[in-house]
């Protein structure tokens, strides 16, 4: 469903990923209680998981286990959300985040790297690692 190169680019992106279901706890005025990152029917990936593997959330238990479909479990700290193109357009609608027309963008990673661009950073295929734009 994913390519390879979108989870290293997810993986490498971790916080600011993240910060998609973050950022309401930040907002003035609020309390900050935290909330798992994972909901059910997230992708996720692990480094345990082959190269390109992607499996569903079925449940995230506090902050210790997530427990896949396939009732695999784990650790959470370890596991990587895999958004999908609907959950990141969702996501830039609640940062209040424009990155233009996205209607002919049609798979997640073309709308990340155009997301990512707009926050100053390019994707290095080589390094597996976003740089700051010059």
């Amino acid at each position: 469903m994913f390519s390879k190169q979108y989870l290293e680019m997810c993986k490498a992106a971790k916080d600011d990923i993240e910060y998609f279901r973050m950022h309401g706890q930040f907002q003035i005025g609020k309390i900050i209680t935290p909330k798992p990152i994972f909901e059910p029917d997230d992708y996720f990936h692990h480094e345990s998981m082959e190269e390109g593997e992607t499996k569903t959330v079925k449940e995230a238990k506090d902050f210790a286990l997530i427990i896949a479909t396939d009732s695999s479990s784990y650790p959470y700290d370890e596991c990587y959300w895999i958004p999908t193109m609907d959950q990141i357009k969702t996501s830039l609608v609640n940062l209040v985040w424009s990155i233009g027309d996205t209607s002919k963008i049609k798979n997640p990673e073309d709308m990340f790297l155009r997301y990512m661009g707009s926050r100053g950073k390019s994707w290095n295929p080589k390094r597996k690692e976003w740089v700051a734009k010059a």
